[in-house]
């Protein structure tokens, strides 16, 4: 087994990233990887879309996670740019703004009480 496996995105995907689609491939790349740590390099990688940026954290997250104990693989993105690190910052904020947890406290509202019976 390689101690580590550098995969170019460039290379491999391409230097603008505008669709999760895209992700699938370097999710196989990875999953055939005889690797336990996979550095994806965003070296000249223009742009990253948000969708691809989502995708891109979620296949991090399933492979970073501690329960994955038969197929856990250390994922890391090295030489990125800013954009693409703005990204990833944006896509992280709301993914925790989308799982807080919202309260829900309906009200009883009378059908009567949505009319104005004064209106002639």
């Amino acid at each position: 087994m390689k101690k580590a496996l550098v995969i170019s995105i460039k290379k491999e995907i391409a230097p603008v990233i505008s669709s999760r689609d895209i992700i699938n491939r370097l999710a196989r790349a990875i999953e055939e990887a005889d690797s336990k740590k996979i550095m994806l390099d965003f070296n000249k990688v223009e742009f990253v879309s948000r969708s691809a940026t989502h995708a891109l954290i979620k296949l991090k997250e399933k492979y970073n996670k501690s329960w994955n104990i038969f197929n856990k693989k250390k994922i890391v993105f090295i030489n990125i740019n800013r954009s693409f690190e703005k990204m990833v910052q944006s896509v992280v904020a709301s993914k925790k703004f989308m799982n807080r947890k919202v309260e829900f406290n309906p009200e009883m509202v009378s059908a009567d009480a949505l009319f104005d019976k004064n209106i002639v």
